[in-house]
C-alpha cells in the first residue's frame, strides 16, 4: 500500500477538489482530513475536521462506514457506481477508495476519488 506521503495531490489535476481523505481512528471511527470543494457542494456539508459519525444524512454515513470498513479490512482499493435517491435528488457517481499505509501492514488513510455524473432534483 502507498503512504500519505507517496501521494502529491498537486499532481491529481482535474480530481483534486474531488477527493477526500479520511484518517482510520485507534477507536474504528473515521475522521475526514480533507474533504474536496467539490465533495462538499456534492453532500452540502464540509466534513474536514469532523468525525463520520457527524455525517448528517445517516443513510449515507452507514453506506460510508461500510465502504471505509471493506477498504481497511481487505486493505485493497474498491470501486463502486452508484445510482439512489437521497435529499430530494437522484444521484449518480463512481467512487474509488484508496487505503493509505504508514507501514504496509494497517490501513492509516483511505483516499477517495468521487466522480459525479448527475445530480438533479428527483420527480
Amino acid at each position: 500500500m502507498p503512504a500519505r506521503a507517496d501521494i502529491d495531490p498537486l499532481e491529481m489535476g482535474w480530481i483534486l477538489g474531488r477527493l477526500t481523505l479520511v484518517e482510520v481512528l485507534p477507536d474504528g471511527g473515521y475522521r475526514w482530513r480533507l474533504d474536496g470543494t467539490e465533495i462538499v457542494n456534492f453532500f452540502r456539508t464540509n466534513m474536514t475536521g469532523r468525525r463520520l459519525s457527524d455525517f448528517p444524512m445517516s443513510e449515507m454515513s452507514k453506506l460510508m462506514a461500510d465502504e471505509f470498513d471493506a477498504v481497511v479490512t481487505s486493505r485493497m482499493p474498491k470501486v463502486a457506481h452508484r445510482v439512489g435517491k437521497i435529499d430530494d435528488r437522484i444521484w449518480e457517481y463512481d467512487i474509488l477508495r484508496l487505503p493509505l499505509s504508514d507501514d504496509d501492514e494497517a490501513v492509516a488513510m483511505v483516499l477517495s476519488g468521487l466522480v459525479v455524473l448527475r445530480n438533479a432534483p428527483a420527480n
